[in-house]
């Protein structure tokens, strides 16, 4: 698996209003970002899911938020369900603050944390990446930021390798940067994460097809 280094937070920012600019100008995109259409196959318990809320049962929404929520563990992804359609497919999003509490509690696991924050996401495209701001209270991890941050380095072997080994064990793609304070920005590639769990839907055996969620004028008009 590939390592992406994140850009430097000041371009990405220059960048967000650059593409904003450019994407108001844009035709219609073919996909809308970061949403996934799902449909279940018949007679499976998604499927009654869905067709229970498309039957305007009151309970059935919540039960079906529920059913995705399991649908995401059992693909070791925290998946949320935003509405049925009337096709009987859902709409399903990943879940970014629950993907960053992965990638925190491995890399916690391996090199323990302190004080994480959650940043403001930045995009140089349609869709936004997670950032997270660490500092490592483990004494190895931590006096290899320190050192990196002196030496004015943004990169180093020890985190390399500790940061590579979390990113393969979730099979995420995480870059980071060490910054002049010796805290450390992880970047979570969102669009390779959604990419990685169609992939893993469409291996389900009770999912009919699983793939980006088409802008219909159905879906531009519904709340």
């Amino acid at each position: 698996m590939s390592r992406r280094r994140p850009i430097a937070l000041g371009l990405a920012l220059a960048l967000i209003g650059c593409t904003a600019g450019a994407q108001a100008q844009s035709p219609t995109p073919k996909f809308i970002p970061g949403q996934m259409l799902v449909k279940f196959r018949a007679g499976s318990p998604g499927a009654e899911a869905v067709e229970a809320v498309l039957a305007g049962n009151p309970k059935a929404e919540k039960r079906l938020r529920a059913f995705v929520r399991k649908l995401g563990a059992r693909i070791s992804r925290p998946l949320v369900a935003e509405r049925a359609t009337s096709r009987k497919e859902v709409i399903v999003t990943l879940d970014p603050p629950a993907l960053a509490e992965l990638v925190i509690a491995e890399l916690d696991r391996r090199a323990q944390i302190d004080r994480p924050t959650q940043l403001p996401p930045y995009s140089v495209g349609s869709l936004a990446n997670l950032v997270q701001r660490v500092n490592f209270a483990d004494e190895r991890a931590a006096r290899a930021a320190e050192q990196a941050a002196r030496q004015g380095n943004t990169t180093t072997p020890l985190l390399d390798s500790l940061i590579l080994e979390a990113a393969d064990s979730l099979a995420l793609s995480i870059g980071y940067h060490v910054n002049l304070d010796a805290s450390v920005f992880l970047e979570i590639d969102v669009p390779r994460a959604i990419d990685d769990v169609l992939d893993r839907l469409r291996a389900l055996g009770d999912v009919e097809y699983a793939e980006f969620d088409r802008p219909t004028e159905h879906m531009r008009q519904s709340p």
